[in-house]
């Protein structure tokens, strides 16, 4: 049911719908906020800066089957700088709640009633809560300003009021937002309340495929500032959301004021060359991005400084975005929903979407100098804690402070590729060492030997069905008794012949034989030009009883290739020595096939072929100790 009134300052009409509270005038930009008393002005609400939202008052969705429609948009500034988007989304079956919106991700809260909550002051990031038997860990302390309105709001709205908050997440995603004082409590009474949900997606809203809103472009501060310090001109690249600029010309930090002006907080020293200038457009990762600022960072080790670069990035409907360049190599960083991520507190080990990443390095990094912009309130010497997580190509790193602590996932880019994309040469930078999370680019040889090796045993077998065996020669000899090692034994065997280019089995088996051995050595003699090839074939076989237990060991055969000739007719001369025999039966069968595949030759082309993958594994293993020679964890296996 709707409630008509006037606005307080316009006198324009107004309408409250879905319950609310308060309206903002699309007028004078009032916010109208009704009582048992009337209509009062909360104040003038300013304009709202232009994100990538998809989002839109008007719009229509539905979550589970409950339509909602987004009636009212609050935008917040956060107290170190930047601005997020929340919408107040109101339900068929009477129920509202919050979309929030930020980096890109959307959450959905509904007001909880009866919990105990613990005091902003003890509620640090990492800590554990519990909200109707779920647990929840806080990711950020904070405080935030109300900015920006419009449409209908369910809580009073003041502009410019600041409250404090905290944010937790759970496990499948859920989320908890507690406000201590805000427009969803009446800013200026004390109040807290609790905001329980889960992060969503445009696909769970009935909002897939959703651009992008065009919007108006609001007047926004001066894009072209000059320095307090040396009088250079400072162009903004995002003038509404700068907070902190770092002179290019001389080094001053400068903190940019709402009246649009700079004023100077410290001289970080003189700027560098960088390898990516400021305003370099560059088509990445799917976005279009701008170069708008630069910080150098760093991290000392018993007295060693370990320093690194990090640009800003900017695209309109992705936000804010980091290239990171250390050591020559380079990173993409975008922001990680802590939701997605499982650690416990000095675990060894983090996983993300299902992704195992091993500990690298723990420290505190410090922020030395700065350039260009930077959308929140950064200070010299600015230190977090930090811990980097690998799984190459990716590097999984959280950062904290005393109020928040956030993750981030850094994708492994070379020189050359940030080179091509921003079109400047001296982006490919020279590299030193290996980097935390640089991938093994030859590992692909693994795979096409492990293709190679099943090819060739297909081929083998192919070749062992497809092959002749032909049996060339069989004969079975009944050796004296008299024969011994002492008197040795020679037979000849009638003739045979043999074709050109097939390899020759020759197999001699005495399947009498027990617990006694017959030495044979064997002339394969060529008829016509008396050429020999010679061989040794032992044959021994032995069994008996221990303890009630039956053993054998040795073999009544034996089997030789050898290779292709040329083909004529053959025969054997064969010296056989016997041991003692513990049977009468001293017979020795020889038969000759050709055309039978070597397995030999299968093996040595599996060693010819392996070579090469030897090698790069020799070359990945010394990566691998380059890789974790500078971590405190090293020895970690993360490939």
């Amino acid at each position: 049911m709707a409630v008509a009134a006037s606005c307080p300052g316009c006198g324009a009409g107004l309408e409250y719908r879905h319950g609310a509270v308060v309206v903002i005038c699309a007028h004078c930009d009032a916010a109208a906020a009704r009582s048992d008393r009337g209509v009062e002005s909360l104040g003038k609400v300013v304009d709202l800066v232009p994100t990538s939202s998809p989002l839109d008052l008007g719009l229509r969705g539905a979550v589970a089957g409950a339509g909602f429609e987004l009636v009212g948009h609050v935008q917040l500034q956060h107290g170190k700088g930047g601005v997020w988007d929340e919408w107040f989304a109101a339900f068929d079956d009477g129920r509202w709640g919050w979309l929030a919106e930020a980096e890109g991700r959307l959450w959905l809260t509904f007001p909880e009633e009866g919990f105990e909550h613990p005091s902003h002051a003890l509620a640090k990031p990492g800590a554990r809560i519990t909200i109707n038997d779920g647990e929840y860990t806080v990711r950020e302390r904070g405080r935030a300003r109300h900015r920006g309105a419009r449409g209908q709001l369910p809580c009073r709205f003041t502009p410019g009021a600041e409250y404090d908050f905290i944010d937790a997440v759970g496990e499948g995603r859920l989320v908890a937002t507690i406000d201590y004082g805000d427009l969803r409590a009446a800013a200026d009474s004390g109040a807290s309340v609790v905001f329980v949900g889960r992060e969503v997606t445009l696909g769970n809203l009935g909002l897939a495929g959703r651009a992008p809103v065009e919007r108006s472009a609001p007047k926004v501060r001066a894009e072209r500032l000059s320095c307090p310090n040396c009088n250079g001109n400072l162009e903004l690249r995002t003038p509404d959301q700068t907070q902190r600029i770092g002179c290019p010309y001389c080094g001053a930090l400068l903190d940019v004021t709402e009246s649009g002006s700079a004023q100077k907080i410290a001289l970080l020293g003189r700027p560098p060359a960088l390898a990516l200038p400021l305003g370099a457009v560059g088509e990445f990762f799917g976005g279009s991005f701008t170069v708008v600022g630069w910080l150098e960072r760093i991290v000392e080790a018993e007295g060693v400084r370990y320093p690194w670069e990090e640009f800003l990035l900017h695209d309109r409907e992705r936000g804010f975005r980091w290239l990171v360049l250390a050591n020559g190599h380079w990173s993409y960083v975008e922001p990680a929903s802590s939701a997605d991520v499982e650690y416990h507190q000095h675990g060894d080990s983090a996983q993300f979407e299902g992704q195992a990443y091993k500990i690298y390095t723990q420290g505190r990094a410090k922020v030395e100098r700065v350039l260009g912009e930077c959308f929140w309130k950064v200070e010299p010497g600015e230190e977090t804690q930090t811990r980097d997580f690998i799984a190459p190509p990716r590097m999984l790193s959280w950062e904290a402070d005393h109020d928040e602590e956030s993750w981030s996932l850094g994708t492994y880019v070379t020189g050359k590729e940030v080179a091509r994309a921003f079109h400047v040469a001296s982006a490919e930078t020279p590299t030193v060492g290996v980097a935390p999370h640089q991938p093994f680019v030859h590992k692909s040889i693994y795979a096409l030997y492990a293709l190679l090796v099943a090819a060739l045993v297909i081929i083998w077998v192919v070749a062992n069905f497809t092959a002749p065996h032909k049996t060339a020669f069989h004969a079975t000899y009944t050796v004296p008794t008299a024969a011994s090692v002492e008197t040795p034994l020679v037979i000849f065997s009638d003739s045979f012949v043999l074709a050109r280019q097939h390899n020759v089995e020759v197999t001699l088996g005495a399947p009498a034989l027990q617990n006694s051995w017959i030495s044979v050595q064997a002339d394969l003699v060529r008829e016509e030009d008396g050429r020999i090839e010679t061989f040794s074939a032992p044959l021994e076989y032995y069994r008996g009883n221990d303890g009630g237990e039956s053993w054998s060991e040795g073999s009544r055969s034996s089997r030789t290739f050898l290779p292709a000739g040329t083909g004529g007719r053959y025969l054997f001369r064969l010296d056989l020595g016997y041991g003692a025999q513990t049977t009468s039966d001293r017979s020795l069968m020889v038969t000759v096939r050709e055309g039978v595949p070597h397995p030999n030759q299968l093996v040595t082309a599996l060693l010819l072929g392996g070579l090469l993958p030897l090698l790069v594994g020799i070359w990945h293993y010394y990566f691998h100790q380059r890789r974790w020679a500078d971590s405190e964890f090293s020895g970690q296996d993360d490939e």
